[in-house]
Parts: structure tokens; C-alpha cells; sequence
């Protein structure tokens, strides 16, 4: 471990009252200087889960992102899907426990996302409670599509239109949604759409599982270091309000970038899909507590499109390259 976190683990565990202050702003200032942030971050996400790399990065990413401004959206999505007990639930369960989420789904919420009515109250369901922060939903697509429609709203403009009884109204619900799905074809390609990444999770192999049943064993009844989440939780509490600035120079690459990128790929994806790749350009930035630099565009085309050949790597790298030399 690094002697920056070293030093962090301790200062944090000794006194939690201290985590507005100078001090622990300098540690994690000196933090980012020495980590990639997001590597870091990714593998403090439920310690106990094995693996998982890419599904945890994309998480941390999710926590990290940043508000909508000037209608854009800054806000990160997250969809997990594939076969039940492959670990999604347990990503999500420990966000919530943690991190402070806001958790729904079928088997615990009577009110759904949006809301419900009863005379002349109107009791909020988990996307306007969750606003400004982060809801983890639960098979999602067990739920009915009033509150798939308010789902739908909130993911892309951070609000949802209430018409129960005889309340009707626009709430804000501003959320950065972590969810679960065993089968996506009941969702609507509107809604799929909107989830910035979109990762089916397979059962393990036979090695990986044994690799896995080996650390449950090691951990079974232990408290696994940064599993108690007050490390990042404080963390995502100190950047929350920076905003990284994006400079002239540093836009003209990134949009070089983004255009070798799609004659590369022909992509024939939505703009919706390809603005995922700003956002997470923005968010690295943001996780750094920097301004944006050409690396992070380059990075948030890798981590969407892992499968780009080295070939085409490196005459994106090229444009770098030329443009800063």
C-alpha cells in the first residue's frame, strides 16, 4: 500500500468528526497525485466481492460523476444484468449499507419508484428521496412501467412528473442509478439506452470459483479492510462540489479524439450512447480533483471499448501525441 494511504487509513480511522477538515482535504489531495483514482477506488468497492474489476470500476465512476449543467447530462448509470448469483445484488446491498444509497426494489418498496397517493398525501418513492445522490434498484425489471416511465425521466433529466390522486407536479430525482436486471427484454430500448454502461456478469468458471470460495473462506465472519465504505464515502463527500474545467485546447482534442474514434469503429451506436464517453472523460477529471486533460478522453474511449485493437490505439494516442508536442 502506498505511503499516502498509509497515512489516509489512519488519519480517517483515528477521528471520522474530522472529514470537512484542512487536513484530511490535504490527504486526499496528496492521494490523487500518488493513485490513479479510479483503480483505487474501484477495488474499495465491497472488498469482500472477488473480481469483478471492470463491473467495479464502472461503479466507482457512477458514485463519482458529476451534476447535469447546462442541460447536460453529467450524471453516470450503471446497468448489471445476467444470471441470478453472479454478485450484482451484493454491489448494490453494499452501496446502500455503506455508502448511504438509496435501495428499492419489488420485494421491499409498496410505494415503487415515482410515488403513490392516499387521499391528499403523496408519499415519494426511492427516485425523488435518492435525489442529488445515488438509488441501487433491484430487478429492476420486475417493476411496472409507471415506474419504469419515472425511471426513464430521471436517468436522463433528473426529474419525473408525479400524477397521483390529485397531485400533479415535476419533482427533481437527480439520481446516479446502479441496477440489476436477470433479464432485460422486458426493458425498453428507450430505458437500455439511457444506462451508460450496460455489463452482463457471468457465473464463474471452476478456477475463478475456487479462487473466490478461498477468500470467502479467509473472510467469513472477518471484517475485510475498506469494507466498512468510510473511506470512500468521505472521499466521494470531497469532491463532490469540484467541478473540473475543461480548457479550449484540451476540447479541441478531445472532439480529435472522438472523431478518429467513429471513423475507427463506424459506429452506428446513438449520440446519447457516444456522449457516455464525455461524461466519464469529465468524471476521471473530477475523481482526480483536476482540470480535464486529452488522457482522459483517450481513457474513457478505453474503458467503453475495451476491445479496441492496439492498432487503433495507438493512432489515437498518436493524436495526443501531435497535438501536445
Amino acid at each position: 500500500m502506498a505511503e499516502a494511504d498509509k497515512t489516509l487509513e489512519k488519519f480517517i480511522d483515528d477521528d471520522l468528526n474530522f472529514h470537512n477538515s484542512d487536513e484530511l482535504d490535504e490527504k486526499f489531495a496528496a492521494l490523487a497525485k500518488s493513485e490513479d483514482m479510479l483503480d483505487y477506488w474501484a477495488s474499495r468497492i465491497n472488498p469482500k466481492v472477488v473480481g469483478m474489476e471492470e463491473e467495479k470500476r464502472a461503479t466507482a465512476l457512477c458514485l463519482a460523476s458529476h451534476n447535469d449543467k447546462f442541460g447536460d447530462r453529467g450524471r453516470l448509470h450503471l446497468l448489471l444484468h445476467g444470471d441470478p448469483g453472479t454478485a450484482k445484488t451484493l454491489i448494490l446491498d453494499w452501496a446502500v449499507f455503506k455508502l448511504g444509497a438509496i435501495g428499492a426494489s419489488m420485494r421491499s418498496s409498496q410505494v415503487g419508484l415515482t410515488a403513490d397517493a392516499s387521499g391528499n398525501e403523496v408519499t415519494l418513492g426511492a427516485l425523488p428521496r435518492a435525489n442529488n445522490g445515488i438509488i441501487c434498484i433491484d430487478e429492476i425489471e420486475k417493476f411496472d412501467q409507471k415506474s419504469l416511465q419515472g425511471l426513464l425521466e430521471a436517468l436522463e433529466e433528473g426529474r419525473i412528473h408525479i400524477d397521483v390522486g390529485k397531485t400533479h407536479t415535476v419533482i427533481d430525482a437527480k439520481v446516479r442509478c446502479l441496477a440489476c436486471a436477470n433479464d432485460t427484454r422486458k426493458l425498453s430500448r428507450e430505458l437500455m439506452d439511457r444506462f451508460d454502461f450496460k455489463i452482463e456478469v457471468h457465473k464463474p468458471e471452476l478456477e475463478f470459483k475456487r479462487k473466490i470460495m478461498r477468500s470467502r473462506i479467509k473472510y467469513w465472519f472477518r471484517e475485510k479492510e475498506g469494507y466498512d465504505g468510510i473511506n470512500l464515502k468521505n472521499y466521494l463527500h470531497w469532491i463532490q462540489r469540484f467541478e473540473p474545467g475543461i480548457s479550449n485546447s484540451v476540447r479541441d482534442i478531445w472532439m480529435k479524439l472522438m472523431e478518429m474514434y467513429l471513423v475507427l469503429t463506424e459506429s452506428d451506436a446513438s449520440i446519447r450512447e457516444e456522449e457516455s464517453m464525455i461524461r466519464i472523460a469529465t468524471t476521471l477529471a473530477k475523481m482526480h480533483h483536476r482540470d480535464a486533460i486529452p488522457e482522459d478522453m483517450l481513457r474513457a474511449i478505453k474503458i467503453r471499448h475495451p476491445d479496441l485493437n492496439g492498432g487503433k490505439m495507438k493512432l489515437l494516442e498518436k493524436i495526443i501525441q501531435e497535438e501536445t508536442a
